[in-house]
């Protein structure tokens, strides 16, 4: 699959001291973080560290976009709920969402293939959820008569 931007994976980008140095400049024009729900808008017992991780990952984001905008590079983040891997615990929680399901894998690349591309060239600095509307509901209730 040929990446939207022209940029390779191993594009050099560094960050020295809270500013971005692109040694790939002219070709990197978004930069798109995966994150999660976790640590941003829920968090559970037991996943402190995993919480904090993923907070720093959005406030990178948050950051670096107003750094580099001027130069017309945008920077999201992707943060998806439970999505279905194959881990029977993302499935069961997944039945407890809104729309009774996990997400699937490739909704989750559609949203970064969309925020690669040109389309999507006035959105920076946005954590996008992808969870079903699970984070909007205060009650998640009892996923067992689900099953």
């Amino acid at each position: 699959m040929e990446r939207a931007n022209g940029s390779e994976p191993g594009d050099n980008i560094q960050l020295h001291q809270g500013s971005l140095a692109v040694h790939a400049a002219p070709k990197i024009r978004e930069i798109v973080n995966l994150s999660s729900v976790t640590g941003n808008i829920v968090s559970d017992p037991g996943s402190t560290a995993n919480s904090a991780a993923k907070a720093a990952v959005s406030g990178l984001t948050k950051a670096l976009a107003l750094e580099v905008a001027e130069s017309g590079i945008t920077v999201n983040a992707v943060c998806p709920g439970w999505i279905d891997t194959g881990r029977q615990i993302n499935k069961i929680a997944g039945l407890a969402s809104p729309m009774r399901r996990a997400g699937r894998p490739e909704e989750v690349a559609s949203l970064i293939l969309f925020l690669s591309s040109d389309e999507a060239s006035y959105i920076t600095g946005k954590n996008l959820v992808v969870d079903g509307a699970n984070n909007l509901q205060e009650y998640k209730g009892n996923t067992s008569d689900r099953l």
